[in-house]
């Protein structure tokens, strides 16, 4: 049984139609490789009017994805909860008045097109000047990152899907993230944050999708996480460039001066003969 891209396996289905109004109830089988169960009322007038709920378990989120909206970049399994309605004459009469709530909730899968698990690691390690730029824009423009839970709910008004509660459990990080998807207009408005799980004192990491639901732009949010890896990559080189500065700083807390005799300051000739010392070697 099809209907577009959706194909209704195994289906069975109880029907009635009487008095201009057509009531499935329900309509079951395989939907996405999971199990659906779907309610659905029509009633005839000027323009039609429909109610339906949808219960689906254990589909396959990158085909649902793929059918739906002719995106790739997330694997794994989902289950999903929607109470829909909406009323019109056209499919786009009926997509503009939609209206209803929704909830999904995947796990053990893929994300595509980001590495969070590999930059996390990589700044544990972060003590020498490399280009850590190329290694944020490197993560957040390819590879994978495994999510053990990925999930959120959808207030819908006017064909509109609004979510304020995006969360994400993946490897290396944690995620949350707001969404607006515009249907009538085609259009998505994604905003997620990532907090680094390996690294609790870095600032979070952003990756905006903004665009054509099925074409929308990447905007990468990493300016605050550059600027703390700047300075992390500064002191680092300083301490090596200065001789005994390491020593000084670890042996504050057993030696410090008293508060009346304060400790030797670092003179900005020292820092220069190091840094210069260092170049030349």
């Amino acid at each position: 049984l099809t209907y577009g891209n959706y194909r209704f396996e195994e289906p069975s289905l109880v029907l009635r139609l009487a008095d201009g109004v057509l009531d499935i109830d329900p309509l079951q089988g395989v939907l996405f490789d999971g199990d659906v169960r779907l309610r659905l009322r029509v009633e005839e007038g000027p323009a039609l009017v429909i109610t339906a709920s949808i219960a689906l378990a254990g589909a396959d989120i990158e085909r649902a994805l793929t059918d739906a909206a002719g995106l790739n970049q997330v694997t794994g399994r989902f289950d999903l909860a929607a109470d829909l309605a909406t009323v019109g004459a056209s499919q786009f009469d009926m997509v503009s008045a939609l209206g209803g709530s929704l909830s999904f909730a995947a796990r053990d899968g893929i994300l595509r097109g980001i590495a969070l698990g590999p930059l996390s690691d990589r700044l544990q390690r972060l003590d020498r000047a490399l280009d850590f730029l190329a290694l944020i824009q490197a993560s957040l423009s390819g590879g994978e990152t495994p999510y053990t839970a990925f999930q959120g709910t959808f207030d819908i008004a006017n064909g509109v899907a609004r979510s304020t509660d995006l969360s994400a459990v993946m490897e290396g990080a944690e995620g949350s993230g707001t969404a607006v998807v515009d249907l009538p207009a085609w259009q998505l408005d994604l905003r997620t944050r990532a907090r680094l799980t390996g690294n609790p004192d870095a600032p979070d990491i952003g990756l905006d999708l903004i665009g054509p639901i099925d074409a929308p732009r990447r905007d990468i949010k990493s300016r605050d996480l550059e600027a703390y890896l700047a300075e992390r990559v500064g002191i680092s080189l300083l301490r090596r460039l200065l001789p005994g500065q390491r020593a000084r700083e670890e042996g504050a807390a057993q030696d410090a001066p008293a508060e009346d005799e304060p400790g030797e300051a670092l003179r900005p000739r020292d820092i220069l003969r190091g840094i210069l010392r260092g170049i030349g070697n």
